[in-house]
């Protein structure tokens, strides 16, 4: 039996029955979300707030003959909640609600009774929504798009339908890829828009007498999508149980020197050393590919004089002391699913197979490891501890990760089409135990056991094949989640930026997204990189610098200082479904006196200038006066309300931080970071009785700190720190600087008196 489910959906013939019962099922009492059985047909109803916003859904058509409804409860990571089961003979589909969260989750369990069947793909719904003609955009990894008429369009991992003007739209997505790989299907005809969640098994055997658990997924309706994309993230986390590593920001060598050698790698930790780049956050070193004994064995590294000029004569593990004895970690490359087979002739059953027998192999990466043989995982698990526990890296970037699943490379624009997915033959094929996705996640769990719990991996990339995407998910620290770059604008704002952007809301819920390297060199002009490195802060991604730190200018050099460390927050794009290059990002920092809001105005046009505005209503700010600072432009903002509008060169940002005004001095910006008191404020209190704003900061020996403080109806009249030193004070017309050089990293304690104007 071959079950290949089709994206319209046929029901199963049911049996009469004298009238039909609704079964109801709600995330709360009088909850917002509601899901409504008619158990004559099983078709399927889902409201919020008493509003239908997928009507007409279809469950699962191979259920088999005569399917029953009944309501259940369910138990699960994600909660316990309200189900609803519909059973059939081949199979039981299971719908939830569960207090507190967004979604309604389905899930299917296929138990054949008396002969093994192949299982394809599964839909576990599908259902019909009004689409608002040609105001409806699609928005997935492959980016924005319409509804595409009459013809199925395919997208990874999720799908939001969306109103891009209010933001409003319904969410899809997958939970969970332990076995599936999950898709989304749509088709637009007229006004109605068909969606369709579609998880892939490739050809996965299931044994009579057993039951399969298919993957869950997941449907809501949000009135700004983009919180429902980040629920989406949060659900994922919180059923695969992820706890995400601090983030790290630090080095790499490719873009500018790939594997470098041993004597300008130790030059280059010194001089970041000296720079005493690890107190602003610069915390690895990252050696890139070329080290290796060849281009696809990384049981050691080269030690032939003839090739590469011996780039580390010393060994990997003398490098990684280097590194380490400057206080940084030391990072390697490498690709731990992709090896040369002619290297390990003898070992041919490590390499998933064709189905004629020969060993496959992929476009760049190489020959695909077979990570569902214990030998195979064994030999893996050996160079990684080798690499990690006796040479001592505690960094690993791993690329080509997509020949784990051995399937075909769809780089640089990985839109869904033909990859050869469940074609490859794995060792564990025959007994019916592997799909691609469950071998690739099987190497993973591999790797992360031999590296070991205090390791950070950062994955690369998902641009390769984006069914890489959500089959990592809970498996790695951070993943790159768009294709290689280079020094140039072009390429960071097409390639970098827009593939940032797509998942932004992965970041800091299931890792730490990559968006690629922090370049500054020329051709790339000081307002490029500062834009650049603004983008990389406020979005909260993976900062790693590419560049010969000791050649850069100082001005260019301060841009690495000032966007280290990241700064975990919910920043947002404002123009996520409309645009494909959001011009304006939104970060909330803080909290009480320190909080307000960052705002990021960015140019992607490297040719002309751009008028921007900042709409506070957009921003769902509070409505009233507004003060701040522009960071780069190193001035106040003055007080607006509603619209302002920002004239930005090409190729340039702003970036902002706005505080409500009030009728008092207000901490606004600090100099410390782009963020403006993101990982320096500590606590800022006021104190109404003696006129005195004051605060913690956290600083840098060496670097001068700045307080930008709107001084409001009030004058200042003196700043004083613990330290004892005395800070530099101006007041031009209200708009105040406090100024001083610590002598030491760490926290101080500082203070400024006010006197009201009368």
């Amino acid at each position: 039996m071959r079950i290949s489910i089709p994206f319209l959906l046929v029901l199963a013939c049911l049996s009469a029955v004298a009238a039909a019962d609704t079964l109801t099922i709600q995330s709360r009492p009088g909850g917002s979300l509601t899901v409504e059985c008619n158990s004559d047909t099983q078709e399927l109803t889902f409201s919020r707030n008493g509003k239908p916003f997928a009507e007409h859904v279809k469950p699962w058509d191979g259920l088999g003959d005569v399917p029953t409804a009944k309501k259940v409860q369910l138990n699960d990571p994600l909660g316990q909640g309200d189900g609803i089961d519909i059973e059939g003979a081949a199979g039981t589909q299971h719908i939830w609600v569960v207090p507190g969260s967004p979604f309604v989750f389905t899930r299917v369990d296929v138990h054949p009774s008396s002969n093994a069947v192949i299982i394809k793909d599964i839909t576990p719904f599908t259902f019909s929504m009004s689409a608002a003609g040609d105001n409806t955009r699609l928005f997935s990894p492959e980016g924005i798009t319409k509804p595409g008429g009459g013809d199925r369009s395919t997208s990874y991992f999720f799908l939001a339908a969306v109103a891009p003007a209010s933001r409003a739209g319904i969410v899809t997505g997958w939970i969970t890829q332990e076995i599936g790989s999950g898709l989304v299907d749509s088709r637009g005809a007229g006004t109605s828009l068909s969606i369709a969640p579609r998880a892939e098994y490739g050809k996965h055997k299931v044994e009579s007498g057993t039951t399969f658990r298919s993957e869950i997924a997941a449907v809501g309706d949000f009135d700004d999508a983009r919180l429902g994309l980040e629920a989406l993230a949060d659900a994922d986390a919180k059923e695969n149980n992820i706890h995400i590593r601090p983030v790290m920001s630090g080095y790499c060598t490719w873009y500018h020197a790939h594997a470098s050698n041993e004597k300008d790698l130790k030059a280059l930790a010194d001089f970041a050393k000296e720079q005493h780049l690890k107190d602003y956050g610069f915390d690895f070193i990252q050696i890139d590919d070329g080290w290796q004994k060849s281009r696809r064995d990384f049981s050691d590294y080269n030690h032939d004089a003839t090739r590469g000029g011996a780039t580390y004569p010393a060994g990997m593990k003398q490098t990684a002391g280097n590194i380490n004895a400057d206080g940084f970690v030391a990072g390697l490359w490498l690709t731990p699913f992709a090896w040369d087979s002619k290297v390990l002739s003898d070992h041919l059953d490590y390499f998933a197979k064709t189905p004629a027998g020969e060993v496959y192999a992929v476009k760049w990466a190489g020959d695909c490891f077979d990570m569902t043989n214990p030998a195979a995982q064994q030999y893996l698990s050996d160079t990684i501890s080798r690499i990690t526990h006796e040479w001592g890296y505690k960094y690993l970037k791993v690329d080509g990760l997509w020949a784990g699943t051995a399937t075909t490379i769809l780089y640089p624009n990985p839109q869904y089409k033909p990859d050869d997915y469940g074609n490859a033959v794995f060792h564990d094929t025959e007994r019916g135990g592997a799909t691609n996705i469950s071998a690739y996640r099987t190497g993973l769990r591999t790797l992360r056991k031999a590296a070991g719990d205090d390791v950070f991996i950062c994955g690369c990339n998902v641009a390769q094949n984006h069914r890489t995407l959500a089959g990592s998910i809970g498996l790695l620290d951070a993943m790159r989640v768009g294709p290689d770059i280079k020094a140039s604008w072009d390429s960071i704002s097409t390639r970098a930026a827009v593939f940032a952007t797509r998942e932004y809301f992965l970041n800091g819920r299931v890792w730490w997204n990559d968006p690629d390297c922090l370049m500054l060199r020329d051709p790339i002009t000081l307002d490029e990189a500062r834009a650049w490195g603004s983008f990389i802060a406020i979005s909260g991604q993976l900062n790693v610098v590419s560049e010969d730190l000791a050649k850069l200018p100082p001005e260019k050099l301060d841009i690495v200082k000032r966007t280290m460390p990241n700064v975990p927050h919910a920043a947002r794009p404002l123009e996520l479904f409309s645009q494909n290059q959001p011009r304006t990002w939104q970060a909330h920092i803080g909290d009480r006196e320190a909080a307000h809001d960052i705002v990021g105005l960015f140019n992607w046009d490297e040719h002309s200038p751009a008028r921007i505005d900042v709409d506070t209503k957009a921003l769902s700010l509070a409505d009233g006066n507004y003060v701040g600072f522009d960071y780069w432009e190193n001035q106040f903002v003055d007080t607006f309300s509603g619209t302002k509008s920002f004239d930005t060169k090409p190729g340039a940002c702003h970036v902002l931080s706005l505080v409500k005004s009030a009728d008092r001095p207000q901490l606004v910006s600090t100099s410390r970071h782009v963020l403006q008191g993101g990982p320096d404020i500590e606590e800022v209190t006021w104190d109404a009785a003696s006129s005195t704003l004051r605060g913690k900061s956290k600083v840098v020996a060496g670097d001068p700190y700045e307080l930008r403080i709107v001084a409001g109806p009030y004058k200042l009249s003196g700043a004083t720190l613990t330290t004892g030193a005395k800070p530099e004070t101006s007041d031009d017309n209200g708009h105040v600087r406090v100024k001083f050089t610590p002598t030491e990293t760490g926290e101080v304690d500082w203070q400024v008196q006010f006197a009201p104007v009368r």
